[in-house]
């Protein structure tokens, strides 16, 4: 008895038309930026750099992380102590890997198809970005005059 034949190999483009048309419609996200400017506000980035003593602590207690291991899948000691400072349970406490992550999180689980989401227009392209893909419903409301927001 004789093996089946293999399957025809899939292509890429068979493959691409698998994700979901919100996800193959987003367009990548850029930040451009001018090559000699001191500061970037546009991502939230000091113009001033950590002190070398600083430096110098954190890359000592890099050398001591176990690099075999995972890390925890959520970080407890940082949530508690956010807690702690805010007196705040520590559940009611996210933490992301900066504010793209937190976005994208929070529009998983809060942004279905056709969902009306209200984002005050300018704002930072990320969020729209996010509504988009989870399929939401972007209504997008522009400053007034005198840049106040007419809730």
């Amino acid at each position: 008895m004789s093996a089946p034949p293999p399957p025809d190999p899939i292509t890429i483009r068979e493959v691409v038309d698998l994700v979901r048309p919100h996800v193959r419609a987003a367009k990548a996200y850029h930040v451009g930026t001018a090559p000699d400017i001191r500061v970037k506000l546009n991502q939230n980035e000091s113009p001033y750099d950590l002190p070398r003593e600083l430096k110098q602590e954190l890359a000592s207690a890099f050398l001591e992380i176990p690099f075999n291991r995972y890390p925890a899948e959520q970080p407890d000691a940082l949530r508690d102590a956010f807690a702690r400072h805010e007196g705040w349970p520590s559940e009611g406490i996210l933490v992301g890997n900066g504010s793209n992550e937190l976005a994208y999180t929070l529009g998983l689980a809060l942004v279905g198809e056709g969902t009306p989401v209200v984002l005050p227009r300018p704002l930072f392209s990320v969020y729209a970005s996010m509504v988009r893909l989870h399929g939401g419903r972007l209504v997008e409301v522009a400053c007034r005059s005198d840049l106040h927001f007419d809730v």
